[in-house]
């Protein structure tokens, strides 16, 4: 059937950047005190199918219905089980695709002390599911699936976190790379979920079990693509690049099923790639980028059993057909020149609509004390900023209703308000402003939004200062403050949690509820940045 003449389910709509379909339900009138955002559900229906979209979305109603009835009955909300169990596997299967990407970052020396504390973090929760509540740091967490107290929420959410917590752990110490921890709670969950049994919430080693590979049969890449797309939900031109990398995969090997893919085929297809960069002038990035996307395609597919091991694992391209161009960052005669400008100096704001009136000003100054990202900086709210005398901070975050997104779940974080920011006068523009974006005007068009629009602007702003050079871009603002930090004595952990490099989805989940406070203990690190030489005045 065509999908144009399907009448949408109220509720049901895609959003602009992304072929699933969402589904959102507005709590009644006589209920709002139950729900303070107004809502009673927004969720991913987790399909593009319109027809499959109405079905999931008629059930959800339903099951919203009852809700309501029983909250106006004044009885307390029943535990949908089987909807608790779902939910808890997809976040599941999100955070499991994240944690070689997380991982493989960590530096050899640190992984010791992540993987204390993680244990640390799984002997006090095994600890609080044995006595059956939940150590504070997951109340928040457990919050929004239920009440944190009730003993299924206990049971069912503080299992799945213990499984989250060792498997993290088994990233960082298993050399053999072959997490038969992960491979089993996989499998236990999804068994979990088709039987509807009661789920481990204490669950004890085992010996792996191998999954049989007639399983995977008929499974290829462009399944494991999807697989990959279901869970990361990523925004819609990440998704055309791993769709492109993928289709480069089955270029250059044909399109085996994926159980037949071993690592002499992956040594090969990483030679072939490697020889395509060479003949046709790419980078050895350019190529190993398209190698990481694989990696993560095989992953997912490892992890919903279709194969044993991934057999791109610790494989990268060392040689292309032209040099990378680093990005370097900006001297202090070079803040200087860029700041001099009369931008700065006499507040001449640009009449270009892509530098976005105000925006001009402040984006680079952000950058410059944050060593933000551009997008980050683009698509922060009044709200995001704090300003408050003495609690000063910038909170860069994710949210879907605003459009605001995130390179990945290490980026959450706030970071102090440098004192130049706050003597310029940032908080007064911030408080100049109703509730909504920082930058009004910013124009948003274009596949990198507000940030992309910017970018142009600086770029031609940067040139015609004498900056050619790509080496030379807004980026550079980043790689300046990674710098200084560093060279004034800030330690790894510290300069990372200020430009958003470390960190893992627990650690975060942890801290969701706090870090604004926990960000006043950056307050003496930011200040460490001497910016720009020629502060404006």
């Amino acid at each position: 059937m065509n999908q144009a003449t399907v009448t949408r389910f109220p509720g049901v709509h895609r959003r602009p950047d992304s072929v699933i379909y969402q589904f959102g339900l507005r709590a009644p009138q006589d209920l709002l005190v139950h729900f303070p955002s107004g809502w009673a559900i927004r969720a991913s229906l987790k399909t593009s199918d319109l027809k499959e979209a109405n079905a999931k979305a008629k059930v959800l109603h339903a099951e919203w219905d009852a809700r309501f009835e029983a909250l106006r009955a004044g009885k307390p909300r029943p535990i949908d089980m089987p909807d608790l169990r779902r939910r808890l596997f997809a976040q599941w299967e999100r955070a499991v695709a994240r944690l070689d990407d997380t991982y493989s970052r960590v530096p050899g020396k640190d992984r010791e002390t992540r993987a204390h504390g993680l244990q640390c973090q799984i002997d006090e929760l095994r600890q609080c599911l044995a006595k059956g509540v939940l150590p504070e740091w997951l109340e928040d967490g457990a919050k929004k699936y239920g009440d944190a107290t009730a003993p299924e929420i206990v049971t069912e959410y503080g299992g799945h976190q213990l499984m989250l917590l060792e498997v993290m752990h088994e990233a960082l110490t298993n050399e053999r790379r072959t997490f038969p921890l992960r491979v089993r709670y996989t499998q236990q969950r999804r068994d979990l979920m088709e039987l509807n049994a009661a789920p481990h919430a204490l669950p004890q080693p085992q010996a792996p079990q191998q999954q049989p590979a007639t399983l995977a049969n008929g499974k290829k890449i462009s399944d494991a693509y999807d697989a990959w797309v279901a869970i990361r939900q990523k925004p819609a031109r990440t998704q055309q690049s791993y769709k492109r990398h993928a289709d480069q995969f089955v270029s250059l090997m044909g399109d085996p099923p994926l159980h037949t893919v071993t690592r002499t085929m992956g040594i090969e297809f990483r030679d072939k790639l490697q020889a395509w960069a060479i003949e046709n002038g790419k980078t050895a990035t350019t190529a190993d980028n398209i190698l990481v996307s694989l990696r993560a395609l095989f992953n997912v597919a490892r992890d919903k059993g279709w194969l044993t091991s991934n057999p791109l694992e610790r494989l990268s391209v060392e040689i292309g057909g032209k040099e990378s161009e680093g990005r370097e960052p900006w001297t202090k005669d070079e803040l200087g020149l860029i700041f001099s400008d009369p931008l700065w100096t006499q507040h001449a704001i640009p009449t270009d609509k892509k530098a976005g009136k105000e925006a001009a000003y402040w984006i680079p100054l952000i950058a410059c004390y944050t060593g933000a990202r551009l997008t980050e900086i683009a698509q922060l709210w009044t709200d995001d900023v704090a300003t408050e005398s003495g609690k000063e901070a910038f909170e860069f975050r994710a949210n879907a209703q605003r459009g605001q997104q995130l390179k990945n779940t290490g980026s959450w974080r706030a970071v102090p308000m440098h004192s130049e920011l706050i003597r310029l006068g940032l908080c007064d523009y911030v408080n100049s402003l109703p509730k909504g974006e920082l930058f009004p005007h910013l124009p948003k068009e274009g596949k990198n939004g507000a940030g992309g629009q910017f970018g142009k602007w600086f770029g031609t702003f940067k040139s015609a200062k004498g900056f050619t050079s790509p080496a030379k871009s807004f980026h550079s603002f980043r790689h300046l403050v990674a710098s200084e930090l560093r060279l004034a004595g800030a330690t790894d952990a510290q300069a990372d949690a200020i430009t958003g490099h470390a960190g893992n989805g627990v650690g975060r989940q942890v801290y969701a509820a706090t870090i604004r406070r926990e960000a006043e203990r950056l307050r003496r690190v930011i200040e460490l940045l001497e910016g720009t030489s020629k502060n404006p005045p």
